[in-house]
């Protein structure tokens, strides 16, 4: 076992929230089948995420990433330079979009 950082523990303890929360409600509905994110920072260091803040960032980009790609046919090249509100508005544009396409 590595020695990890607060900032790691505190990562671990998060995605095992997230992992249990996931888990809770997929059995609440009935699945019998679901996968959970991996939590050891020693795998998330190989991303170079250490933190909470980090992850949530790399989440949000793989949203953006996909739901650009549904809308538009091509990935995007332009998020390292957005910011995270930005990237949190162009998901949800994004999200409209899509929803958009769809009922139509």
């Amino acid at each position: 076992m590595s020695n990890f950082t607060a900032d790691q523990i505190a990562l671990q303890a998060h995605i095992e929230e997230s992992n249990s929360k996931f888990v809770a409600d997929c059995q609440a509905r009935g699945a019998d089948a679901w996968s959970t994110t991996v939590s050891d920072p020693d795998h998330w260091a190989e991303y170079g995420i250490y933190t909470v803040a980090q992850y949530e960032r790399y989440n949000l980009e793989q949203d953006v990433w996909e739901l650009y790609k549904d809308v538009h046919g091509f990935r995007p090249r332009h998020m390292d330079s957005m910011s995270d509100a930005e990237l949190e508005s162009e998901y949800h544009s994004l999200l409209k979009q899509f929803e958009e396409e769809v009922i139509y």
